[in-house]
């Protein structure tokens, strides 16, 4: 059993369709897989800050990753040749009791690859006007913020033996 937990979203769709290619066929017959990532992490905040939306759209096409990978992920499994593919969406939604977690999570998150932040944006004081905004408005309690965690289970075929 292959589990992949928060790695999709980081690659391009093409990239992460070749490695459970790559993972279907070391797999046996009946091996599973079980892949959880997200699907809109950045991008699903209910901001009506013009600069910030601006920062996010630049965020969003200068990252190599898919920030909304997980809902092809069950056809991606399929495309690998993976069978009996379930999956289930939940949506994760911080409201003011849990918002204050959310905010020293996001922060840990940026401050950790701030590096790639300046390489997006072109410089350190736009990968830290980003921050800033960002930041604030996590802080809102009127500003929705949330994004769907998908989990997708799918089994390597076994081969029927022809009598």
């Amino acid at each position: 059993h292959v589990f992949n937990r928060y790695v999709a979203h980081h690659l391009d769709q093409g990239c992460y369709l070749k490695i459970l290619k790559n993972i279907f066929r070391g797999l046996s017959a009946g091996g599973k897989m079980t892949i959880i990532d997200i699907d809109g992490l950045i991008i699903n905040l209910g901001t009506t800050n013009e600069k910030l939306l601006s920062l996010i759209e630049e965020f969003r096409q200068g990252f190599h990753g898919n920030l909304s990978i997980g809902r092809t992920l069950p056809s991606l499994m399929s495309q690998a040749g993976f069978g009996d593919i379930r999956y289930k969406v939940e949506t994760m939604h911080f409201d003011q009791s849990d918002r204050d977690f959310e905010y020293g999570q996001w922060e840990q998150r940026i401050d950790f690859g701030f590096q790639m932040y300046c390489d997006i944006f072109g410089s350190r004081g736009r990968a830290e006007e980003f921050r800033q905004l960002f930041l604030n408005e996590i802080r809102n309690p009127l500003v929705p913020i949330f994004y769907n965690k998908f989990i997708i289970y799918g089994v390597k075929p076994r081969l029927e033996l022809l009598a």
